[in-house]
């Protein structure tokens, strides 16, 4: 079963908005890095970082 983080990026891909995306993600990391205190937020920085990683190998 994929996670939403999954299904967006293949979405994504699809539709050509890879920058986008990115650049996206990019902000929530620097939403996210506020709380990183919280186990939770680290997750997600965790998640989100590995995503942008995944999308700068195929912009």
């Amino acid at each position: 079963m994929k996670s939403k983080l999954e299904e967006t990026l293949e979405l994504a891909k699809e539709a050509g908005y890879k920058q986008a995306l990115r650049d996206s993600l990019k902000v929530v990391i620097a939403f996210l890095s506020v709380y990183q205190n919280d186990s939770g937020a680290r997750v997600l920085l965790t998640e989100v970082g590995d995503a942008i990683a995944r999308l700068e190998k195929e912009v």
